[in-house]
Formats: structure tokens, sequence, C-alpha cells
């Protein structure tokens, strides 16, 4: 099964790396695929904007998303349980 989501913090180091070396983003991306042993390669601008971002940030590791986790308490989920009425 192929994986088309977001690269590996592994693969995201070897695009820079391989990048940084090369300095072309077709030849980083038939190396990527080479190293890899798959057919799936990242576009020229995600290629790009890796690596502008490492060099900017200096890190390959993306951000946790902002938004808050969907935490309730027991209270409020027993208010929203669909199910029989609860017995007194």
């Amino acid at each position: 099964m192929a994986d088309y989501g977001r690269l590996m913090v592994e693969k995201r180091a070897r695009v820079i790396v391989l990048f940084a070396e090369m300095r072309r983003v077709t030849n980083t991306q038939g190396r990527f695929r080479t190293i890899f042993r798959t057919h799936f390669t990242r576009a020229r601008n995600p290629t790009l904007r890796l690596f502008t971002s490492f060099e900017e940030e200096g890190s390959v590791k993306e951000e946790k998303d902002p938004r808050t986790p969907n935490v309730r308490s027991p209270a409020a989920a027993e208010d929203t349980w669909c199910g029989e009425p609860a017995q007194p």
C-alpha cells in the first residue's frame, strides 16, 4: 500500500540533504525514489518549501496543530447520550 500522505521526519531530512547536495528538484526526486524504493515522491513546490523552511527555522519537524483536542467531561458526555433516559 502506498503512503501518499505526509513524509516522516527521516524522509524529510533525507529530502533536505539530497536537495542541498544536488540543488535540482528533479535529481532530488530521482534519488529519493531510488533510496526509499518507491514511485511516490514530493512535487516541486513542497520540496522547495521544505528546504526553505529548514533554512529559516533549522528544523524538519512540523508544528503541532494549534487546535485544542475535543475532550469532554463525563457529565457533558452523559448529557448528549441518546440512549434510554437514566433511571432515578
